[in-house]
C-alpha cells in the first residue's frame, strides 16, 4: 500500500513536480488536462504509461513546456470493486533510452519495478501494439484465448498480424516475419480462458487497433 493522501481534486495540490507517472487509458488523456497543467513546467517530467505508440503526440499539448517520455507496460493488473489492483506477475516497464527516460527508470526500479531502457523504443511499442490488436480479435468475436487453438482462427490471425507488421515497419519497427508465428503462437498457447480486461466491459479498444488502421 502507498500511503497518502491522496487527492481527487487539482486545485488542492501543488506544483510544479519534478516527476509525473500518467497511467490512466489512453482514451483518459484528455481528462488529465486540469491535473498536468497544476503538476507540470518546464523541468517536470511526465512518463507516460499505457498502450498505443501515439503516447507523446497525445499527452505533449497538454503540458507543452514539460518533457513527455513514453512506455511500454509489460504486465497484466486488473481493478477490483473494492478499489484496490491485483497485479499479476512482475511489473515490468519498457522506456527508451537518454536522461529523461532513465530518471524514470531509477525512479521505477526503487518502488520494486523492473524497468528496461531500450535504444530501439520504436520497435517496442510497435510489437506491444501487434500482440493487443490480435488480442482484439477476442473482443471482436466473444470468443477467449482458446479460440486461437482453431487452425482456422490461427490462419486469419497471421494474415491479420502480417498486415499489423506491415504498417508497424512503414513506421520503423524492425520486426521480421519470424514475429507473424511468435506471436499467435503465444495466443495459442495461452490458457484457454484468458481474454483482454477491456472485454467484456465495453471498453474502448482504439489505442490498440485504430492505428494500424488508420496508418
Amino acid at each position: 500500500m502507498v500511503p497518502g493522501p491522496v487527492h481527487t481534486d487539482p486545485d488542492d495540490v501543488a506544483g510544479p513536480v519534478e516527476v509525473v507517472i500518467l497511467a490512466v487509458k489512453a482514451t483518459q488523456n484528455d481528462s488529465t488536462r486540469g491535473w498536468l497543467a497544476r503538476l507540470c513546467g518546464e523541468h517536470t517530467v511526465v512518463a507516460v504509461l499505457q498502450n498505443g505508440v501515439e503516447q507523446v503526440e497525445q499527452v505533449q499539448p497538454h503540458c507543452p513546456s514539460s518533457t513527455v517520455v513514453p512506455g511500454s507496460v509489460w504486465f497484466s493488473a486488473e481493478t477490483q470493486p473494492d478499489g484496490w489492483v491485483r497485479l499479476r506477475g512482475e511489473a515490468a516497464l519498457v522506456l527508451p533510452t537518454g536522461a529523461a527516460a532513465e530518471a524514470v527508470a531509477e525512479l521505477l526500479r526503487g518502488a520494486g519495478a523492473r524497468v528496461d531502457c531500450d535504444p530501439d523504443f520504436t520497435t517496442v511499442l510497435w510489437r506491444k501494439l501487434v500482440l493487443n490488436a490480435l488480442a482484439g480479435l477476442m473482443a471482436l468475436s466473444g470468443r477467449r484465448s482458446g479460440m486461437f487453438r482453431r487452425d482456422d482462427v490461427a490462419a486469419l490471425s497471421r494474415r491479420y498480424v502480417a498486415e499489423c507488421l506491415a504498417v508497424a515497419r512503414a513506421e520503423g519497427a524492425r520486426l521480421g516475419d519470424d514475429a507473424v508465428e511468435e506471436m499467435v503462437n503465444l495466443f495459442r498457447s495461452a490458457p484457454r480462458t484468458w481474454a483482454p480486461q477491456s472485454w467484456p466491459t465495453g471498453k474502448p479498444i482504439g489505442a490498440w487497433n485504430g492505428t494500424c488502421a488508420t496508418e
